[in-house]
Order: C-alpha cells, then sequence, then structure tokens
C-alpha cells in the first residue's frame, strides 16, 4: 500500500513540474482557478484572513485587534507558545497572543473556530515615505 502511495506521490510531482514547466502562465491561472473551484465543491471549510495592518500607513487594523482581544480573553488557555507584548498604560501584567505559526481552537456560538497565528514576508519591498515591514502577521 505504501508503495503505491509512493508511486502516486511520485507522479503528481514529475506532472506538477511538467505543468509549470510547459504551460503557459495563461493557461495555468486558468487551470488553477478551475482546480481551486473544484476543491471549495468538496472543502466545506472557509478561510478568513486578518491582516495586522490595513492601509498605507501601517495603521493597525480595528478587526485584528478586536481578534487578539477575544483570543486573548478565551483561547489562549490553548495555546501552546504565546508572545508577550509590553502596554502602553501603567498596568504591570503584559498583553499575551498567539505567537506566530501557532493555532488553537475555539467554540464560538456552538461553531467551531481554528484560530491561526501567521506571518509572511513580501517577496519585493517598495520604495515608500512610509516603508512597509518585512514580516507581515495575520490571524485566520
Amino acid at each position: 500500500m505504501f508503495t503505491h502511495f509512493g508511486s502516486v506521490i511520485w507522479g503528481l510531482l514529475v506532472i506538477w513540474a511538467m505543468f509549470q514547466q510547459y504551460i503557459p502562465p495563461e493557461l495555468q491561472q486558468k487551470l488553477e482557478r478551475y482546480a481551486y473551484k473544484l476543491v471549495c465543491l468538496v472543502n466545506p471549510y472557509v478561510l478568513i484572513v486578518f491582516p495586522e495592518f490595513s492601509g498605507e500607513k501601517l495603521k493597525s487594523s480595528e478587526a485584528y485587534t478586536a481578534i487578539q482581544n477575544y483570543l486573548m480573553e478565551n483561547a489562549t488557555a490553548g495555546a501552546k507558545r504565546l508572545r508577550a507584548d509590553s502596554v502602553k498604560d501603567n498596568s504591570q501584567s503584559p498583553i499575551l497572543s498567539m505567537d506566530d505559526h501557532e493555532k488553537v481552537t475555539n467554540v464560538f456560538k456552538v461553531v467551531k473556530v481554528w484560530w491561526s497565528s501567521n506571518k509572511t514576508t513580501p517577496k519585493n519591498m517598495s520604495l515608500s515615505f512610509f516603508p512597509k515591514t518585512k514580516d507581515r502577521r495575520f490571524t485566520s
């Protein structure tokens, strides 16, 4: 069974390499779009991404902050790695939030929700008066 599975994976990798090398980018985009629609037909889950910053001037996203506050109160007990941030007011306790690449599960109004904290590094940097940070955090 494992040898059959290994040969199937190897075959898919060969097809993927040929797909990237020999098919024009316009056709690749169309095929990827149809493949995505096909996967969506059988996948019952929805992915929602909340970026840490919104707008050009690196304004902190209100939705991201609200999610951090919700998770701090309700879901940080299930996390294995936490990040501690200092606060600006005079309170002594730091703010705990999920560390990068951490996942927790929570039940919100009888719906099971999987939260994950991630970051991405943009491939190209632009020259601007308001430089963008190298890493972009988001919660999904």
